[in-house]
């Protein structure tokens, strides 16, 4: 087998359960898991522009993304954004930070897409 088959054949998918109990009848059945680059390319291209007033949904939206259940099969779809974004913020943010760690998404990349999608390239890094 070749390197190219040996990459394509590797499973890299990777699921970590998140407590929920603000959500007692589904709390320990909620997982994150990592999402493919193609799925994740296209939920960047999705998000509004920084201006927008629901730039916001980027962090509501990754959690709609990685969410799954024990077997990987997606909770959520995007459709449901909306919906989640006004559950409260404590497990929404734990379920985000579970998304953002195991998908290797940098701080940096989060904060400079929140703050100027401009700044987001690794080299534009403010001077001191």
């Amino acid at each position: 087998m070749n390197l190219r088959d040996r990459v394509l054949a590797e499973d890299d998918s990777k699921r970590v359960a998140v407590p929920t109990p603000e959500w007692p009848t589904v709390d320990g059945e909620l997982y994150v898991q990592r999402v493919s680059a193609k799925a994740m390319e296209a939920y960047w291209e999705s998000l509004p522009d920084q201006d927008d007033d629901e730039s916001q949904s980027m962090r509501v939206g990754l959690v709609t993304l990685a969410t799954c259940d024990a077997e990987g099969t997606p909770v959520f779809t995007l459709e449901d954004v909306d919906a989640l974004g006004d559950k409260t913020n404590p497990p929404v943010q734990r379920l985000f930070m579970e998304a953002k760690d195991l998908n290797e998404l940098g701080g940096d990349l989060v904060k400079n897409f929140e703050s100027d999608p401009a700044d987001s390239s690794p080299s534009s890094s403010p001077e001191a």
